[in-house]
Protein backbone atom coordinates (compact mmCIF):
# COMPACT_ATOMS: atom_id res chain seq x y z
CA UNK A 1 0.00 0.00 0.00
CA UNK A 2 3.03 2.49 1.16
CA UNK A 3 4.66 1.44 -2.69
CA UNK A 4 1.12 2.52 -3.99
CA UNK A 5 1.15 5.82 -2.42
CA UNK A 6 4.94 6.07 -3.78
CA UNK A 7 6.39 6.43 -0.29
CA UNK A 8 8.81 4.91 1.01
CA UNK A 9 9.18 2.09 2.81
CA UNK A 10 11.64 1.29 5.74
CA UNK A 11 13.92 -2.15 5.54
CA UNK A 12 14.65 -4.00 7.19
CA UNK A 13 11.55 -3.71 9.28
CA UNK A 14 9.52 -6.13 11.61
CA UNK A 15 7.70 -7.36 9.04
CA UNK A 16 11.35 -8.91 7.59
CA UNK A 17 11.82 -10.84 10.58
CA UNK A 18 8.49 -12.49 10.40
CA UNK A 19 8.17 -13.02 6.80
CA UNK A 20 11.68 -14.93 7.62
CA UNK A 21 10.34 -17.01 10.48
CA UNK A 22 7.39 -17.46 7.73
CA UNK A 23 9.66 -19.65 6.21
CA UNK A 24 9.81 -22.07 8.43
CA UNK A 25 6.24 -23.79 8.13
CA UNK A 26 6.37 -23.51 4.31
CA UNK A 27 9.63 -25.58 4.90
CA UNK A 28 8.47 -28.17 7.21
CA UNK A 29 5.46 -28.34 5.11
CA UNK A 30 7.29 -29.45 2.39
CA UNK A 31 9.54 -31.85 4.27
CA UNK A 32 6.28 -33.42 6.01
CA UNK A 33 4.56 -33.85 2.30
CA UNK A 34 7.94 -34.95 0.87
CA UNK A 35 8.43 -37.99 4.36
CA UNK A 36 5.00 -39.15 2.52
CA UNK A 37 6.63 -40.26 -0.28
CA UNK A 38 9.54 -41.82 1.36
CA UNK A 39 9.88 -44.83 -0.34
CA UNK A 40 9.00 -43.61 -3.49
CA UNK A 41 11.69 -41.44 -4.35
CA UNK A 42 14.68 -42.58 -5.91
CA UNK A 43 18.14 -41.79 -5.07
CA UNK A 44 18.54 -40.34 -8.88
CA UNK A 45 15.73 -38.34 -8.72
CA UNK A 46 16.49 -36.51 -5.42
CA UNK A 47 19.97 -35.98 -7.37
CA UNK A 48 17.75 -34.41 -10.24
CA UNK A 49 16.11 -32.08 -7.82
CA UNK A 50 19.28 -31.07 -5.74
CA UNK A 51 21.12 -30.54 -8.62
CA UNK A 52 18.43 -28.76 -10.13
CA UNK A 53 18.81 -26.42 -6.70
CA UNK A 54 22.28 -26.15 -6.90
CA UNK A 55 22.26 -24.89 -10.72
CA UNK A 56 19.88 -22.26 -9.50
CA UNK A 57 21.89 -21.15 -6.40
CA UNK A 58 24.90 -20.87 -8.73
CA UNK A 59 23.03 -18.49 -11.15
CA UNK A 60 21.10 -16.72 -8.46
CA UNK A 61 25.02 -16.33 -6.55
CA UNK A 62 27.38 -15.81 -9.18
CA UNK A 63 24.54 -12.88 -10.52
CA UNK A 64 23.32 -11.66 -7.06
CA UNK A 65 25.21 -12.79 -4.16
CA UNK A 66 28.44 -12.79 -4.84
CA UNK A 67 28.79 -8.94 -6.32
CA UNK A 68 27.19 -7.90 -2.83
CA UNK A 69 29.69 -10.50 -0.79
CA UNK A 70 32.60 -8.26 -2.51
CA UNK A 71 30.58 -4.88 -3.14
CA UNK A 72 30.45 -4.41 1.10
CA UNK A 73 30.72 -6.33 4.57
CA UNK A 74 27.38 -7.75 4.72
CA UNK A 75 27.71 -6.90 8.82
CA UNK A 76 27.79 -3.42 7.14
CA UNK A 77 24.02 -3.46 8.18
CA UNK A 78 20.72 -5.70 9.01
CA UNK A 79 19.51 -5.12 5.52
CA UNK A 80 22.39 -6.62 3.73
CA UNK A 81 21.45 -9.91 6.22
CA UNK A 82 18.15 -10.14 4.88
CA UNK A 83 19.61 -9.09 1.02
CA UNK A 84 21.53 -12.59 1.37
CA UNK A 85 18.83 -14.33 3.87
CA UNK A 86 15.36 -14.27 1.37
CA UNK A 87 17.31 -15.53 -1.53
CA UNK A 88 18.83 -18.29 0.05
CA UNK A 89 15.60 -19.35 1.97
CA UNK A 90 13.81 -19.55 -1.31
CA UNK A 91 15.92 -21.89 -2.93
CA UNK A 92 15.94 -24.39 0.15
CA UNK A 93 12.15 -23.99 -0.92
CA UNK A 94 12.48 -24.71 -4.51
CA UNK A 95 14.70 -27.63 -4.11
CA UNK A 96 11.76 -29.17 -2.18
CA UNK A 97 9.02 -28.09 -4.65
CA UNK A 98 11.59 -29.70 -7.18
CA UNK A 99 11.93 -33.16 -5.13
CA UNK A 100 8.44 -33.08 -4.90
CA UNK A 101 7.54 -32.90 -8.40
CA UNK A 102 10.38 -35.68 -9.18
CA UNK A 103 8.52 -37.80 -6.99
CA UNK A 104 5.05 -37.31 -8.01
CA UNK A 105 5.75 -37.75 -11.93
CA UNK A 106 2.46 -37.63 -14.16
CA UNK A 107 -0.05 -38.26 -11.32
CA UNK A 108 -2.89 -36.32 -9.61
CA UNK A 109 -0.82 -34.15 -7.58
CA UNK A 110 1.90 -33.33 -10.18
CA UNK A 111 -0.16 -30.13 -11.53
CA UNK A 112 -0.80 -28.36 -8.41
CA UNK A 113 2.97 -28.75 -8.02
CA UNK A 114 4.19 -27.83 -11.06
CA UNK A 115 1.91 -24.52 -10.70
CA UNK A 116 3.38 -24.02 -6.57
CA UNK A 117 6.95 -24.65 -8.02
CA UNK A 118 6.53 -22.05 -10.33
CA UNK A 119 5.51 -19.61 -7.49
CA UNK A 120 8.48 -20.30 -5.47
CA UNK A 121 11.03 -19.50 -8.15
CA UNK A 122 9.32 -16.55 -8.91
CA UNK A 123 9.43 -15.41 -5.60
CA UNK A 124 13.11 -16.39 -5.45
CA UNK A 125 13.49 -14.15 -8.64
CA UNK A 126 11.87 -11.29 -7.31
CA UNK A 127 13.69 -11.53 -3.76
CA UNK A 128 17.00 -12.24 -5.31
CA UNK A 129 15.84 -8.96 -7.48
CA UNK A 130 15.26 -6.77 -4.53
CA UNK A 131 18.14 -7.65 -2.79
CA UNK A 132 20.23 -6.58 -6.03
CA UNK A 133 18.20 -3.17 -6.72
CA UNK A 134 18.71 -2.52 -2.93
CA UNK A 135 22.48 -3.22 -2.74
CA UNK A 136 23.06 -0.96 -5.76
CA UNK A 137 20.39 1.32 -4.23
CA UNK A 138 18.33 1.64 -7.09
CA UNK A 139 14.83 0.25 -5.48
CA UNK A 140 12.68 3.01 -5.19
CA UNK A 141 8.68 3.59 -5.59
CA UNK A 142 9.18 5.73 -8.31
CA UNK A 143 11.46 4.30 -10.73
CA UNK A 144 11.47 0.49 -12.36
CA UNK A 145 12.15 -1.36 -9.17
CA UNK A 146 8.43 -2.07 -8.37
CA UNK A 147 7.49 -3.83 -12.09
CA UNK A 148 10.93 -6.10 -11.72
CA UNK A 149 10.08 -6.62 -8.26
CA UNK A 150 6.13 -6.64 -7.23
CA UNK A 151 4.89 -7.19 -10.11
CA UNK A 152 6.47 -10.89 -10.62
CA UNK A 153 6.02 -11.19 -6.51
CA UNK A 154 2.20 -10.49 -7.17
CA UNK A 155 1.92 -12.95 -10.35
CA UNK A 156 3.60 -15.56 -8.17
CA UNK A 157 0.56 -15.00 -5.35
CA UNK A 158 -1.86 -16.00 -7.97
CA UNK A 159 -0.13 -18.83 -9.71
CA UNK A 160 0.58 -20.27 -6.49
CA UNK A 161 -3.33 -19.48 -5.69
CA UNK A 162 -3.48 -21.64 -8.89
CA UNK A 163 -1.82 -25.04 -7.55
CA UNK A 164 -3.83 -24.26 -4.39
CA UNK A 165 -7.05 -24.17 -6.04
CA UNK A 166 -5.71 -27.09 -8.58
CA UNK A 167 -5.21 -29.51 -5.20
CA UNK A 168 -8.70 -29.09 -3.94
CA UNK A 169 -10.32 -32.59 -4.75
CA UNK A 170 -13.34 -32.34 -7.31
CA UNK A 171 -16.88 -33.91 -5.88
CA UNK A 172 -15.82 -37.60 -7.71
CA UNK A 173 -12.47 -37.53 -6.20
CA UNK A 174 -12.99 -36.12 -2.78
CA UNK A 175 -15.53 -39.55 -2.46
CA UNK A 176 -13.02 -41.70 -3.33
CA UNK A 177 -10.13 -40.38 -2.73
CA UNK A 178 -8.35 -42.64 0.79
CA UNK A 179 -6.49 -40.45 3.37
CA UNK A 180 -3.14 -39.34 3.38
CA UNK A 181 -0.23 -42.18 4.74
CA UNK A 182 0.78 -41.43 8.07
CA UNK A 183 3.79 -39.94 9.19
CA UNK A 184 6.76 -41.82 9.87
CA UNK A 185 7.96 -42.23 12.88
CA UNK A 186 10.88 -39.68 12.83
CA UNK A 187 8.12 -37.14 12.30
CA UNK A 188 5.51 -38.29 14.92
Amino acid sequence: LLTLLLLEVTYPSIADVMWCLGYLPVGAAILIHLAHYRGQISIWRLAMAVSAGAIFFFILYRGVLEPMFYGYALTQDLGSMFNVLYPILDVMLVIGACAILLTLGPRRWWQPWLFIGIALVMWAYADATYAFLTWIDAYNAKDIGPVLVDLPYTVAYLIFGIGCWLAVPTPSESSTMTTTPPLSPALR
